[in-house]
């Protein structure tokens, strides 16, 4: 089974989301035909674990609740709701990204990196950036209602600027060639 450990937004954080795509998509139809995540799918990916055996994603979560047992649940304040990877100019990808300033994040990303290891997943080495991916587009393009899209997510989160962390989802990746497809399999909670 394809698979990845990652963080659920909150139902608030979600909605935001994807009032903001539906603005951007609204009031600059040439960002409608990009490859948008689908609200149900939105979530920051702590570990894509890859092609895991049947028998080993049977002891997943309970392994990670054990594997996250001494961290707390955490609040992350958000650094860009709308962030342009490769500028606002010629962006190929927007994401929400994070500031992880306590490094609580940090440490959830190392112990599932610890616990992928006992599963035989090779490190990964990029430094972690905490984001949820929102959308990848076709070809650069320009942000030009970055503003428009941002008050809207700025209104449903009502000054809400952190996304709270209880605990990550263990999700199974089913690619088509329109679109993906998780399915939760299992959870560990922070804490327990």
């Amino acid at each position: 089974m394809r698979i990845f450990i990652g963080v659920e937004p909150p139902d608030v954080w979600r909605e935001a989301l994807v009032a903001g795509c539906d603005t951007l998509r609204e009031l600059d139809p040439r960002w409608s035909e990009d490859k948008w995540v689908p609200g149900e799918n939105l979530h920051m990916t702590v570990k894509f674990m890859g092609d895991v055996g049947d028998d080993a994603v049977a002891s997943l979560a309970s392994d990670l609740t054990v594997a996250l047992r001494g961290l707390r649940p955490f609040s992350l304040p958000v650094r860009d709701l709308l962030w342009p990877l490769g500028g606002v100019r010629k962006a190929t990808m927007l994401w929400t990204t994070f500031h992880d300033a306590e490094g609580a994040c940090a440490e959830l990303v190392s112990n599932v990196e610890d616990l992928a290891a006992d599963y035989g997943v090779v490190p990964d080495s990029r430094s972690f950036n905490p984001h949820i991916t929102i959308v990848r587009t076709r070809w650069p393009q320009e942000l030009r209602y970055k503003d428009e899209a941002v008050e809207a997510m700025r209104a449903l989160l009502r000054g809400e600027d952190t996304m709270s962390v209880a605990g990550v989802t263990v999700f199974h990746s089913t690619l088509t060639k329109n679109r993906a497809f998780y399915k939760s399999i299992g959870s560990a909670r922070l804490g327990d």
